[in-house]
């Protein structure tokens, strides 16, 4: 302190500037050079040791230094807005960031989801197509089933109404002629051949009706297949 009041004191600066402790901090950053003056302001300061700084310059070097150090104030509260508006849209961007990577790994897992559902899509379609190939098998089966099986209706039918006619030729035989001869005796073995193929007959049709219910239960395992191809 005794050092800047003796340079104060070389510059030729009163003892009423020195004893003001605001203008002798004005003074001591001007000549810092912590604000920009004139060189008129610089001459009224150093006075190079020749003139003095009077009460009137001392007041204006004041007003000087006060409005630069307003104006230094208003820099420094723009800087601290403009630094809390850039931290506020860095927290912005962070919690956007988060939100993001949050967004991201949801997208992962329907990702992982989305292949998980389109392998199983591609085994359900396997599937299908695994069973309509044994439904179009069974289905030919059964028509080919049924084919034979009309068929056989139609040949049983035939044979059926063939021996019917000869039972009927046999009685209106046995009704003009009441004596047996030995042709008529051939006859009886005729017709008793017709009855053992008429037997024969008879479990041929059974076989059939063992057939029709083979023909129904592939009916019942199409439905069936078909039902679980439309599921």
């Amino acid at each position: 302190m005794k050092y800047e009041n003796h340079r104060l004191r070389n510059v030729g600066v009163s003892g009423y500037t020195r004893n003001d402790p605001v203008l002798m901090r004005t003074l001591l950053l001007f000549t810092a050079s912590s604000f920009s003056i004139n060189l008129d302001d610089l001459r009224l300061i150093n006075g190079f040791g020749k003139s003095f700084i009077s009460e009137r310059e001392s007041l204006l070097i004041r007003k000087r230094a006060h409005q630069k150090e307003q104006a230094t104030r208003a820099e420094l509260e723009d800087l601290r807005s403009m630094l809390e508006s850039r931290n506020a849209e860095f927290r912005l961007m962070e919690l956007r960031t988060e939100e993001l990577e949050a967004e991201l790994a949801t997208a992962r897992e329907l990702s992982e989801m989305h292949e998980h559902l389109k392998a199983e899509l591609e085994e359900a379609r396997k599937q299908r197509d695994d069973v309509e190939l044994m439904v179009t098998s069974l289905k030919e089966r059964a028509e080919k089933a049924e084919r034979a099986l009309e068929e056989d209706r139609a040949r049983l039918q035939e044979e059926r109404t063939a021996l019917e006619k000869s039972m009927e030729q046999r009685k209106e035989q046995e009704v003009l002629i009441p004596l047996i001869s030995e042709p008529e005796m051939e006859k009886k073995v005729v017709v008793s051949d017709n009855l053992t193929s008429l037997i024969d007959l008879t479990s041929t049709t059974a076989l059939e009706m063992t057939t029709s219910d083979e023909l129904q239960q592939l009916r019942a395992e199409i439905a069936q297949l078909n039902n679980v191809n439309a599921q």
